[in-house]
């Protein structure tokens, strides 16, 4: 399902932005542990900047091309982003649509599926 994220969107390169879906993947926080995968693992969360600095040992031509791939490198963790959290929000909707909050008080009576309850009567049935 992660995979198909950019497939459905940039067919021609989604090889080449596999990397940077995983770093977004890695250092956006999950709603379950509130931390990302990456601080939990390490501890510290990465530094994802892409600026481009000019110096005077570079050519025109190749600061350029640098900025313009800083920049492409920008918009893609950007939309990377915006992917995991979209992806996020419609499998939220999902679950929620289909569990909904029980609120019990004792005395209610339940249903109760015994399949994994051994008990010591003779007749299953009856239970």
């Amino acid at each position: 399902m992660y995979l198909r994220i950019f497939c459905n969107y940039d067919q021609n390169d989604w090889f080449k932005l596999l990397p940077l879906a995983e770093f977004a993947y890695n250092n956006t926080i999950q709603e379950s542990t509130k931390m990302s995968p990456f601080f939990a693992n390490y501890g510290f969360h990465p530094r994802f900047l892409a600026e481009s600095r000019p110096t005077s040992t570079c050519s025109s031509h190749a600061a350029l091309a640098a900025e313009e791939f800083a920049s492409y490198l920008h918009d893609v963790h950007e939309r990377l982003v915006q992917n995991v959290k979209l992806a996020h929000d419609l499998q939220a909707k999902y679950y929620d649509a289909k569990h909904k909050p029980v609120v019990l008080k004792p005395g209610d009576l339940v249903w109760l599926n015994s399949s994994n309850i051994s008990t010591v009567h003779p007749s299953k049935k009856l239970d």
